[in-house]
Order: structure tokens, then C-alpha cells, then sequence
């Protein structure tokens, strides 16, 4: 699975059943995941909400780039799904797993899948402040030309 989905319709068991049916799954020896979630506080600022959104095409297409020229060195599968819509401080956001052959090159390759989404895929997020402040980081506008 990888792809874009509303908050609420997708969950982390719903990516460990489907790595878990993968056909080569007897090859596997390791299932590493990871869950982003909200932080309530983000440098000085304490954070009552959280709005992600993206361009869907586009951030669907760079994530499936990004677990194609990751799979490698063992790695059998990868999904990466990134949640959209309004959160609450701890609510999840984005569920990484990767099946592979074992542990070490899985924890690699979770950590660059991690570090690439965050700066190759086009996601915004607009921080709504206990104050009453809000506003986004990035610009969905010029961050995709």
C-alpha cells in the first residue's frame, strides 16, 4: 500500500496484514514500521491542531518513486501511506513498513524512506496554535512548481 488517504480510513495493522501476504514473505525476516504522529509542541509553540494536505497525484507518485528505488540489498517490500485532514496532538500521520530479508538493511532503509518523504513529497502543514494562531509551512502554491 502506498498512497494518500483521508484520516480514518487506513491504520498501521492494515499495512503489517498486507506485507504479511506479500508472496515472498518467506524470505522475509523482519517487518520494521514507523508511525509519525502530532507532537503538541513544535519549537516554542504549543500546537492545538494540525491540517496536512497535499497535491494527491503528485505525492502518490513520489512515494511509489521513492519505495521502487528504495527496494534493494534485501528489502522485499515497502509502503509508506501519509494521512490527510485535521489532528489532534498524538494522532497518526504517516505509517511507514518495510519487509525485508533482515533487520539492519530494514532500519536503513526505513530511515531514508523517512527522510526522503519528508523532503521530496509535496505535503503542507498548517499549525493551529493554542493562541488562535494559525498558518502553514511551506507554500502549496510555489512548493510544486
Amino acid at each position: 500500500m502506498i498512497g494518500v488517504y483521508k484520516k480514518g480510513t487506513i491504520c498501521l495493522e492494515d499495512l503489517i496484514k498486507n506485507a504479511r501476504s506479500n508472496p515472498e514473505i518467506d524470505k522475509a525476516g523482519a517487518i520494521v514500521t514507523f508511525t509519525g504522529i502530532v507532537r503538541s509542541i513544535n519549537a516554542d509553540k504549543i500546537v492545538k491542531e494540525l491540517e496536512i494536505d497535499s497535491y494527491k497525484e503528485m505525492a502518490e507518485k513520489v512515494l511509489k518513486k521513492i519505495a521502487n528505488e528504495e527496494k534493494k540489498d534485501g528489502i522485499i517490500d515497502i509502503q509508506i501511506v501519509h494521512l490527510i485532514g485535521k489532528f489532534l496532538k498524538g494522532e497518526d500521520l504517516v505509517y511507514v513498513v518495510i519487509l525485508g530479508e533482515h533487520r539492519k538493511e530494514c532500519f536503513e532503509t526505513l530511515e531514508r524512506v523517512i527522510n526522503r518523504y519528508k523532503s521530496e513529497a509535496p505535503f503542507w502543514k498548517k499549525e493551529i496554535l493554542e493562541s488562535g494562531k494559525e498558518f502553514w509551512i511551506g507554500d502549496p502554491i510555489n512548493d510544486i512548481n
